[in-house]
């Protein structure tokens, strides 16, 4: 599990990117972790860059201002911050910033200037969930005060594994004392070979989630803590989002990836699906070690 020591809040200054400075704040404050935030400015013409100088000193202490607006209703002191400008591509510049700062965490709204549905997942938000080298908290414009009901996805692989332990401590950290493990049952396209009817495989396949849930959990630090499974059948993605609005949860933990790897060199296939399915914020915690495989082989691919 990748420690949490530095936060970047990546932020428009629009109203639904707002709720994302305060869990950053807020997130940092609990972990004594050192908080950055980046604004991007979008790229301008050579005949406006005289205007945008003379309005990034305006843009700077804006976010100042929402840092500060973010920090007040923190329990203790306002946390380390910095406020840092950047101009190009917002997904690109935040990436860029995140390697030169070293981020462990980095939290964003899921929506901000570009869409008034506050219910789906906006481009940008989507882009950082996809390529981001660490663990990413997205935020929903309807944060508050924290989280209280956290739901972690298994799959019974190692990332997943990651994403209990991780789950657990920010239970404890928010002190919800409840967590609840959500896993979907998806039989595999090819059941039919082995002969048995897809209802016998149904519960061939519940039965054997239940005892390596036992399993999984056997090996995490759940003391502490009231845990809950809930199961489904059918789609992950789909059912992953169904599972977390049916138990009320305001935020989601699960892996990058499941136990298909190879789907995408960051993000995998389910994961990349159910960012944009689920109803509520959702923390992607991330592999560095699989990352660095990963992109090892390409380089050697490609002869680098």
């Amino acid at each position: 599990m990748n420690p949490i020591r530095n936060v970047l809040a990546a932020t428009d200054l629009s109203d639904n990117a707002l709720p994302a400075l305060k869990a950053a704040a807020q997130l940092a404050e609990l972990f004594n972790a050192e908080l950055w935030v980046v604004h991007v400015v979008p790229p301008v013409d050579v005949a406006h860059e005289q205007l945008l100088r003379e309005a990034r000193d305006k843009i700077a202490e804006r976010a100042k201002a929402a840092l500060n607006e973010a920090c007040r209703e923190l329990k203790k002191p306002p946390v380390p911050s910095n406020v840092i400008l950047e101009q190009g591509d917002p997904a690109t510049k935040i990436h860029e910033a995140c390697k030169r700062l070293n981020i462990d965490t980095l939290v964003a709204g899921t929506r901000g200037h570009g869409g008034s549905d506050k219910k789906t997942m906006g481009r940008v938000a989507e882009r950082l969930a996809h390529t981001a080298a660490c663990d990413v908290l997205l935020v929903r414009p309807d944060f508050k005060k924290g989280f209280s009901k956290i739901c972690v996805a298994v799959d019974f692989s190692a990332p997943s594994l990651m994403a209990l332990e991780r789950a657990a401590e920010l239970a404890r950290a928010y002190e919800t004392g409840k967590l609840t493990l959500c896993h979907v049952v998806h039989i595999p396209d090819d059941y039919w070979h082995s002969g048995i009817s897809e209802k016998e495989t149904l519960k061939r396949m519940r039965g054997f989630a239940k005892e390596h849930m036992s399993e999984l959990e056997a090996k995490c630090n759940l003391e502490g803590l009231k845990v809950k499974e809930a199961y489904n059948e059918g789609s992950p993605a789909l059912e992953l989002a169904n599972l977390t609005k049916g138990e009320g949860a305001d935020l989601l933990v699960m892996g990058s990836h499941g136990s298909t790897l190879a789907a995408s060199a960051v993000i995998g296939s389910v994961a990349a699906k159910t960012v944009s399915a689920v109803p509520c914020s959702i923390w992607i915690e991330t592999d560095p070690g699989f990352k660095r495989t990963f992109f090892t082989a390409l380089g050697e691919l490609m002869g680098l």
